[in-house]
């Protein structure tokens, strides 16, 4: 099984380890045995108005998740929801659908979404779709049992 590391504080840390375990599974990548994810809780990230945000290579990905925003702390869901979203990113890195330099997309050149919005770029609406059927089908669905 791929190994899911999360360092930091965040409440019920197990029960989130869990979650990520289940998250890997729907996303086809918990048999990737020698390959890697870290998950950092951290107080803020440096990118601003971002809850998270994911760098790796098809070895190892590393996700940093911010507990506070400049208007206060994040929503337990929010953390949830972009702990998924992130390890979407994991997931295209991993699998090489991604590069780490965001030039490739699934082996094609990147170039042609130059003047597109971050949030409307292939790999970004793939994340944004995903978060929220991995939040219910890995955590509510999952507590609701």
């Amino acid at each position: 099984m791929i190994s899911i590391v999360l360092n930091g504080r965040i409440k019920n840390k197990k029960a989130v380890v869990e979650f990520m375990d289940r998250v890997a599974v729907e996303l086809n990548i918990h048999r990737l045995r020698t390959r890697s994810i870290e998950v950092n809780m951290k107080t803020r990230i440096a990118k601003g108005h971002h809850y998270g945000d994911c760098w790796g290579d098809t070895t190892e990905v590393e996700i940093d998740i911010a507990r506070h925003m400049d208007d206060g702390p994040v929503a337990y869901v929010d953390i949830l929801k972009t702990i998924a979203h992130e390890m979407v990113h994991g997931k295209q890195y991993l699998r090489g659908e991604l590069n780490g330099w965001h030039d490739k997309w699934k082996g094609k050149s990147t170039k042609k979404y130059d003047n597109t919005e971050y949030k409307d770029l292939p790999w970004e609406q793939e994340a944004l779709v995903m978060e929220e059927f991995l939040y219910k089908k890995c955590w509510e669905d999952f507590n609701a049992k």
